[in-house]
């Protein structure tokens, strides 16, 4: 344990509780140093980051081109948590985690003590493990979840930091920018845009339910944004715009011998802009997959490692869904996939690369994007959803 962290959570947890409007409580604060937190990271991704998830995450993003085969999506995110972690709160132990050696005084500490006591609350107030349990099976709302909960942390955290130390306080040592060499910068702009997310959209959906006060977004625990489409646009969550339903068949009785479902989950607005090129947040992708009404997608494995990815968007208008076919077949057509050869016409567009294919067909409410290893098998999969 650390007594100076305890003292300085012991000075700022009533009157951070007190301005976040929940119930304080005192909370265990230890120190880490950078080596024990990367023993302390590759034990928790063993425990909760199971080989047959991370296996299926390869192969998903492989077949979307947002990593190449040779990069390893498990090791660059354990990189990336080594390196970007300054601190954390622990639900199951109920305590907070500063990482390294740091002066108990810094700015940069009592942020961090601040944002992770306001986790501390948001714990004790909603049992963030529960929620979490809630939306399982659907990454998109465990997305929007997550940013709201780092959302309520970071604008609860900073209002109350700001209020606390002067700003020239922000400006010492430490406030520079990272190194050229540093693993987020050598990360696959796909993997950026994910973990930032919620500390990008989150602040901004708090912020928007701060009209009503800290009750509203308390209240938000109650009725979770249903979608990042919610958190990128609060008034759609405002309006309770649930997302739409999508059939997406599976597709056990087509496919041949050595082949298994191995995934089936929601994209959602934001991953559906971060696939088409959307790692900005105001960027062309991005307006291109608002709009979004609902998704569904299903992957598959073949025994001898090949994938095949079936994908079905809906969106909330005709306009939306010409828009959407446009920004496939721009994306096909493109090299979003890599260097290939395309076919399009009105309704089909078919993209040949060196180890993948893509057929993507526009439907009277929808649209059908298969991408896999085995050419055949993307036809077959492609013909049938389409006649379904």
């Amino acid at each position: 344990m650390a007594p100076e962290l305890a003292a300085l959570l012991a000075d700022m947890g009533p009157g951070l509780a007190a301005w976040r409007g929940l119930e304080p409580w005192d909370v265990p604060a230890s120190l880490m140093t950078q080596q024990e937190f990367a023993v302390w990271l590759i034990a928790a991704f063993e425990e909760e980051y199971p080989a047959d998830e991370a296996a299926a995450d390869q192969l998903e993003w492989e077949l979307l081109g947002l990593i190449r085969p040779e990069q390893n999506l498990y090791d660059l995110q354990l990189a990336l948590y080594t390196e970007q972690v300054a601190g954390f709160y622990d639900s199951e132990t109920e305590e907070i985690v500063v990482i390294g050696d740091h002066d108990a005084a810094a700015p940069m500490i009592i942020v961090t003590l601040a944002h992770e006591y306001v986790h501390a609350l948001q714990d004790r107030a909603f049992d963030l493990d529960a929620l979490e349990e809630s939306v399982e099976g659907n990454q998109d709302a465990l997305a929007a979840l997550v940013a709201l909960i780092e959302g309520d942390a970071t604008v609860a955290g900073l209002q109350y930091a700001m209020r606390e130390l002067r700003r020239e306080d922000f400006a010492g040592p430490g406030s520079s920018a990272p190194p050229p060499d540093d693993v987020i910068s050598r990360t696959p702009p796909a993997l950026q845009a994910v973990l930032l997310f919620p500390y990008v959209a989150g602040p901004t959906f708090v912020a928007a339910l701060l009209d009503g006060g800290w009750r509203a977004v308390d209240a938000a625990y109650a009725q979770l944004p249903a979608s990042t489409e919610q958190v990128l646009h609060p008034e759609k969550y405002a309006a309770k715009e649930a997302p739409l339903e999508v059939d997406l068949p599976p597709l056990a009785d087509i496919l041949p011998p050595g082949w298994s479902e191995v995934r089936r989950d929601v994209f959602g607005e934001f991953m559906v802009g971060v696939w088409l090129g959307g790692t900005q947040f105001a960027s062309a992708a991005t307006e291109a997959a608002a709009g979004w009404g609902g998704d569904a997608y299903a992957l598959y494995q073949h025994e001898d490692g090949q994938g095949l990815l079936t994908m079905k968007f809906r969106w909330d208008t005709e306009r939306d869904l010409g828009e959407f076919w446009t920004s496939i077949v721009d994306h096909l057509v493109g090299g979003g996939l890599g260097a290939g050869a395309s076919e399009v016409d009105a309704t089909t567009a078919i993209w040949r690369g060196d180890r993948r294919t893509a057929h993507a067909r526009l439907l009277a409410d929808s649209v059908l994007v298969v991408i896999g290893h085995d050419a055949a098998v993307v036809r077959s999969a492609a013909q049938f959803l389409a006649r379904g």
